[in-house]
């Protein structure tokens, strides 16, 4: 056991990628995709190969709502590199908030596969012509001016107020191992 252990650090792996269990990694991943601000906050929720990325925001006065849930399958969605230069799967930016950051996953799901998107009915953008780009379905979810669900094939998922670059490398090397491990990509 002590060999791998340390074939595992000499390879760069870190002992909770190297040998933890299922639900072990998912909570470093769960734990990894949480962020929080004074008017912004993230989660991810992970059960099997399902995925849930979670962004809450203030709205007027009722406190933190939900501004956007993706739910997509492990099987059928792909990481995507967002910087080659840097070979890094997330594009990591300064926010507003002196010395904090931010950081923007891509994900594309593998056709006809698509990922369910909720968000708030005040985030509903119209084409120039008034006409609406997608097709809705109301969500039974209340607060802030009511909830829908749309359809995507390409989404992001946007964590502030990191506690450093680390923490966004952390999460996705994590979630690709876990695909790589326990969901592998279909399609």
């Amino acid at each position: 056991m002590m060999k791998f252990l340390f074939a595992a650090v000499l390879i760069g792996l870190t002992p909770i990628s190297a040998f933890a269990s299922q639900s072990e990694l998912a909570q470093s991943i769960m734990d990894a995709g949480t962020s929080r601000s004074d008017e912004r906050k993230t989660s991810v929720l992970l059960k099997d190969c399902m995925v849930q990325t979670q962004v809450f925001q203030t709205f007027e006065d009722q406190g933190f709502v939900l501004h956007s849930r993706f739910e997509f399958d492990l099987r059928f969605t792909e990481i995507i590199l967002i910087d080659q230069t840097r070979a890094e799967y997330f594009f990591s930016f300064d926010t507003d908030t002196e010395g904090q950051k931010s950081a923007l996953f891509s994900f594309r799901t593998v056709k006809p596969y698509m990922a369910l998107h909720e968000m708030p009915n005040y985030r509903i953008r119209k084409n120039e012509d008034g006409s609406d780009p997608h097709v809705r379905t109301p969500s039974q979810r209340s607060g802030a001016d009511g909830y829908h669900f749309i359809e995507n094939h390409d989404f992001v998922f946007i964590m502030e107020n990191l506690y450093s670059v680390e923490q966004a490398r952390t999460f996705v090397s994590e979630l690709r191992n876990y695909q790589k491990e326990y969901c592998r990509l279909l399609g």
